[in-house]
């Protein structure tokens, strides 16, 4: 087990402008980075990580009423989740585009993040058309080739094979496959 930089670590204050679910993502992506896989080294190394009123929320919590990550996960999500808001909005996830250098796997994984963050309900038609009304028009010829149709007509599972069928096909294309 290695010794973990301070500056290394996530940081999270409890403001409205931070998101708890990219901060635990970060903090666990870190705890396996330096192998701290146990409960124990992740639940002694969490409170260096919480700043200000998270850190006064911690400090509040029941000795002993927290023994594993797991539970420590849970208490976190249930004290900041809502009191947090994400930094997508609603209107931004319905206004999202596939970046210039990213996958279309890629693009669908960031829609599905920032849909979960924003948790607003949307019936899977509409989060179809949403989702693809953000690719390119030509990438968007190519995929209703490679959906032998219109891929509007496709369920949103059968859209999320032919983009990561694509996506992995271009990066073998890269590697000169």
């Amino acid at each position: 087990m290695k010794t973990i930089s301070p500056s290394a670590l996530p940081h999270f204050h409890g403001l409205t402008t931070e998101d708890p679910d990219t901060f635990l993502f970060e903090f666990v992506v870190i705890c396996q980075t330096y192998d701290y896989a146990e409960d124990e080294q992740k639940l002694k190394l969490f409170p260096s990580t919480v700043n200000d009123a998270t850190l006064r929320w911690f400090m509040g919590l029941l000795g002993n009423s927290i023994t594993t990550w797991a539970q420590m996960q849970q208490a976190f999500n249930n004290k900041y989740r809502d009191y947090c808001r994400s930094k997508d909005t609603k209107e931004e996830n319905f206004r999202m585009t596939i970046g210039s250098d990213e996958s279309l796997e890629d693009y669908e994984e960031r829609f599905q993040l920032s849909y979960k963050r924003v948790r607003c309900k949307v019936d899977p038609e509409s989060l179809k058309m949403v989702l693809l009304r953000g690719i390119w028009e030509d990438l968007l010829d190519t995929l209703h080739l490679l959906a032998r149709g219109d891929i509007y007509q496709l369920s949103y599972e059968d859209i999320k094979t032919i983009f990561r069928n694509h996506s992995r096909a271009v990066r073998n294309k890269g590697r000169g496959s």
